[in-house]
């Protein structure tokens, strides 16, 4: 666990250091983002708008790149190749050099000089020895630290994993629902998305929920209360369907060189009134990140 003060964009090089240690050795996400001091779903978010890829990805293709070096430097057998680098068989890795490359192992191999196009094989390079991804963009303005008491939302959840249809299918669905008993009026709507930090499984859910006072004992809402905690308040600019980016540019221009670190596994969004002021000023919605502050450096409560 690192304990200096860091910019994100350094936290990343760090794990693609701790990977090109490992390229040998058996390595999880979970127990990359682990050593990182990081919630899961956050920091593939974070290597990802850094680097261009996810951790998973990357690994990968930095093993098969080794891979290809050993393969033409001829001293091992594929076999020995394929499971030095942590392939489960010989045919998982001559399936997965093929896509990455175009070539099996073998094949790849037997190629003479000029046909072996080590340009087709991307991330020869570690990445973090690479300067020219250290992207430095201008942020015209910084989000707010906020406090927010316990909340206590009502609403409907589904389960994501590589696809993200099944959000915007939720929200066209619970947009048409009467909000229970207990609601504000006007209805005041958010999305709060989690994940399991002590399973192995990808999965983030997902709610669209509504704001409300109280629990009303009904088969139709999932109820969740939501610890008190300090957040990174960002807004969001424009249709609510185009939130993805300002994520975007979250993860890949802001947080990478702050110090800030997103160790709680969830983040909310809170869409604003139709008739309030933040609305008449161009911000639909509020995208919150929580953080760990300690109670002296506590953000103002709104």
């Amino acid at each position: 666990m690192y304990t200096v003060a860091m910019t994100n964009r350094q936290y990343v090089f760090e794990a693609t250091k701790i990977i090109e240690e490992r390229l040998t050795e058996e390595l999880t996400v979970k127990e990359l983002s682990a050593k990182i001091g990081y919630s899961l779903f956050h920091f593939i978010r974070l290597f990802d708008g850094v680097v261009g890829c996810t951790p998973g990805e990357y690994l990968a293709a930095r093993r098969l790149s080794r891979a290809a070096q050993d393969l033409l430097a001829g001293e091992h057998k594929v076999i020995d190749i394929s499971l030095n680098y942590q392939f489960s068989s010989p045919e998982a890795f001559s399936r997965a050099f093929k896509k990455y490359s175009g070539f099996t192992p073998t094949s790849f191999r037997k190629q003479g000089e000029i046909k072996r196009d080590l340009s087709r094989l991307k991330w020869i390079t570690p990445f973090y020895l690479d300067q020219s991804n250290s992207m430095q963009k201008e942020v015209s303005r910084e989000p707010e630290k906020v406090h927010l008491g316990e909340m206590l939302i009502a609403g409907r959840m589904v389960e994501v994993q590589n696809d993200y249809s099944p959000i915007g299918k939720l929200w066209n669905r619970f947009i048409n629902l009467k909000a229970p008993a207990g609601s504000f009026d006007p209805p005041e709507y958010a999305q709060f998305s989690f994940w399991d930090e002590f399973s192995d499984s990808d999965t983030l859910f997902v709610m669209a929920a509504f704001q409300v006072r109280e629990i009303v004992d009904n088969n139709t809402f999932v109820y969740k209360k939501i610890a008190p905690a300090d957040y990174l308040r960002f807004p969001h600019y424009g249709p609510e369907h185009r939130i993805a980016e300002t994520y975007f540019w979250l993860f890949s221009s802001w947080l990478p060189d702050r110090d800030f670190k997103l160790s709680l596994p969830y983040n909310m969004e809170l869409y604003t009134p139709m008739d309030s002021v933040e609305r008449k000023q161009g911000i639909t919605a509020w995208i919150l990140l929580p953080l760990k502050l300690s109670e002296k450096s506590r953000a103002p409560d709104i």
